[in-house]
Formats: C-alpha cells, sequence, structure tokens
C-alpha cells in the first residue's frame, strides 16, 4: 500500500488553514524564530491561517473555482506575513511603549534583535578574535554576487566574511591578498563563535536612487 500521508485525507480548507499559516508564520519570523518553542510556533501559524481561512470561505461562499479560491487565500496570507515583518511588528512596539504596556521586544538577546533591522545594507564588517587579532572587510559590497556573500551572521553567533585586511595584536593593519584570485574565486573564512570576542557592523540606510 503506497504511503499516504494523513493530512491528504483532511479537508481542503483545514489543509490550507495549515499550509498558509505556517507560510505566513515563517516569512514573519525569518531569522529571529529559533527561540521559539511549539506552542509560539503552533498558536502564531494559528493567526496567520485564520486570514487565509477566512478568505477561503469568502471566495467559497461566492462560487469561487477550488483553484482560485485555494491560491488567493495562501498568497494573501503571505502578503500579510510579509507586512508583518516590515511594518506591523514595529508599529505594534511602539503602541505598546506608547500605553507604557511593555518595553520588551520578545527577542532573546541583542544579538537576534539585529537581524530584526529591516531597511538597511550592511557597509563594512570587523571581527576581533579572542587571540586580540583583528578581521575585517572593508567593503561589503565588493563580495555581494560571491557565494554566501556578501556575509553571513549565524544566529548562533558565528560569522563567515571575506577578510580583506587583517590585524594582529600590536602590529599595523595589513591586506590580505588572497582574498581573491581570478583562478580559484573569493576566499571565504568562517570564524565560530567560541573564537569571537568582538563584532563591529557598519550598517547604511537604503535611500532611493533620487535621494
Amino acid at each position: 500500500m503506497p504511503f499516504q500521508p494523513e493530512i491528504a485525507n483532511l479537508p481542503l480548507a483545514t489543509v490550507l488553514f495549515l499550509a498558509a499559516g505556517y507560510s505566513g508564520y515563517f516569512i514573519a519570523n525569518t531569522g529571529i524564530r529559533d527561540h521559539h518553542k511549539s506552542v509560539d510556533v503552533a498558536f502564531s501559524s494559528a493567526v496567520f491561517g485564520f486570514f487565509g481561512l477566512f478568505f477561503h470561505q469568502w471566495l467559497v461562499a461566492r462560487g469561487t473555482n477550488i483553484f482560485v479560491s485555494a491560491l488567493l487565500p495562501y498568497v494573501a496570507t503571505c502578503v500579510i506575513g510579509i507586512l508583518w515583518r516590515l511594518f506591523g511588528r514595529n508599529l505594534l512596539k511602539i503602541v505598546l511603549r506608547g500605553m507604557h504596556v511593555s518595553y520588551a521586544d520578545e527577542l532573546p538577546s541583542a544579538w537576534v534583535s539585529m537581524f530584526n533591522v529591516t531597511g538597511v545594507n550592511g557597509t563594512q564588517l570587523a571581527v576581533q578574535l579572542k587571540s586580540g587579532t583583528w578581521l575585517e572587510c572593508d567593503d561589503l559590497h565588493r563580495f555581494s554576487s560571491a557565494p554566501n556573500g556578501p556575509c553571513v551572521l549565524g544566529t548562533n553567533g558565528d560569522v563567515l566574511m571575506y577578510v580583506t585586511h587583517f590585524r594582529p595584536p600590536g602590529e599595523d593593519r595589513r591586506e590580505n591578498a588572497s582574498v581573491s584570485f581570478d583562478a580559484w574565486g573569493d576566499e571565504i573564512t568562517f570564524i565560530p563563535s567560541s573564537e569571537i570576542a568582538r563584532i563591529d557592523f557598519r550598517r547604511k540606510k537604503i535611500t532611493s536612487p533620487a535621494a
């Protein structure tokens, strides 16, 4: 007997509720959900799924065909997740702080809160190792098209970066001539969080071309 997951036997509205809800939750919390517990995932997904289910039932009641009545609510729920990430979370935070209800942002660390900031581009990255050595990338845009570029900041504190300069303790800053070779490609460096003492990350707000 072929494998048939139980979810395939559920009504379409239920499957849509689960799929759209989790997709909306995933989009709204990308990069900042590692600390979430199962109950957080379940109820947050249910909140987003409600909007998709309500839209689906509204379309069905008006005789919309099954394809449209499933696809549009799913897309709409994903868009709601995007809007929540871009505007809703910060707006709620402003309202709660303005009413003196809470000043917390529900994120587990200052490091994770950095991933909640949108509308900025990284420009420079410098990492100080526990040995005292500094590793630097003086122009992140240079590696924006490179694999894993221009850098990766892991949620557990580790870093992938293209090292253009380095500065050993008590010595002058030096250029890393081996970071780029036309024949071999660009050299990326992995730095585990256990070796990092400090990270300096320069960012700049994204502006329109006319600005």
